[in-house]
């Protein structure tokens, strides 16, 4: 797949922003639109201007809540939506399939929030998340296919500018989110990343998203997730520098999910920042809610993102 041609021919079909959003959230869309906007400050500003009195929280939540349903069907499996210079396209279908149709060396930095089976058990007797022992997914293992796959299509040397303008070269970035550390999810986080590692990734570190509002565990509530932070060989240098390694964002509140695994987009801002630069094109394996596209979008990051349930997508449109 040559996603910069699809672009430009979903571009020509794409037509012109929808104008019935509620007032709020069209100020935020407006922002994206012009694309000069590109970090999360910036947009509480222009908002702030235009509707004096509201709150950032009120935006943060319009944001992380996807309220914009930003894709348009333009043809069978596959949606677009299109703010200032970026694009993001959603794809219908199976992640281990998609992947096989992206070129090689292509993307900028990879995302995957895998529906791992690890916690299966703690679901069906009803001691973890739902209590009706039912997901909204099926789950499945990250495995040797798939890794080789997402290994093949991010870039293996890019050239950026560092610190004070020193030029550099390195692999690009893949985020993997995993369950907080336990004596249930140990061996599987370790055994993925040992699996990676086989396949060329090298480890650099684990990420913490603090979900700041507290969960459900007899060990300690849980508050947080890991999030892998791996790179193709030797990282590229992060472009953000002030990202730190705790990312401290409040989730979703669980009534307005699309997804009940979802992050908030400004949890993607962040990773997105440290690991790309505007025209930049980052993959994400399983969209879900798909607020990784609000985040790469107010960006001007590009964005292929793949989901196999339709559900989630018929609630993104």
């Amino acid at each position: 797949m040559d996603e910069n041609n699809i672009m430009q021919q979903l571009l020509l079909s794409y037509g012109t922003p929808d104008t019935s959003k509620p007032p709020l959230m069209e100020t935020i869309l407006n922002c994206f639109r012009n694309g000069a906007k590109r970090s999360l400050p910036e947009i509480y500003d222009a908002v702030i201007a235009v509707r004096p009195g509201t709150k950032e929280s009120t935006i943060r939540g319009r944001l992380n809540e996807n309220n914009g349903k930003l894709f348009k069907r333009v043809a069978r499996g596959v949606y677009i939506a299109i703010h200032g210079s970026a694009t993001a396209i959603l794809l219908e279908g199976d992640a281990w399939e998609k992947i096989t149709e992206i070129e090689t060396e292509s993307i900028d930095a990879l995302f995957a929030d895998p529906p791992y089976p690890w916690l299966n058990h703690h679901i069906e007797t009803g001691t973890t998340r739902k209590k009706d022992g039912h997901l909204s997914y099926e789950t499945r293992e990250l495995d040797t296919a798939i890794l080789k796959e997402m290994f093949r299509v991010l870039k293996s040397r890019k050239e950026g500018a560092g610190i004070n303008g020193q030029r550099i070269s390195g692999g690009a970035h893949l985020f993997i989110f995993v369950p907080a550390p336990t004596g249930d999810t140990w061996n599987h986080i370790d055994s993925l990343i040992k699996e990676a590692e086989k396949v060329g990734f090298r480890f650099n570190k684990l990420f913490i998203w603090d979900k700041i509002n507290i969960g459900m565990g007899y060990n300690g509530r849980n508050r947080y997730e890991g999030i892998l932070f791996m790179s193709k060989g030797e990282r590229l240098i992060p472009y953000d520098l002030s990202i730190p390694d705790v990312l401290s964002v409040r989730r979703p509140d669980i009534a307005k999910c699309v997804h009940e695994s979802e992050k908030p987009a400004e949890l993607y801002e962040k990773l997105i920042r440290l690991s790309t630069r505007a025209g930049d094109v980052i993959l994400d394996l399983f969209a879900g809610s798909a607020n990784i596209a609000m985040a790469a979008l107010a960006l001007g990051v590009n964005c292929i993102l793949f989901e196999k349930k339709r559900e989630f997508i018929e609630k993104n449109k």
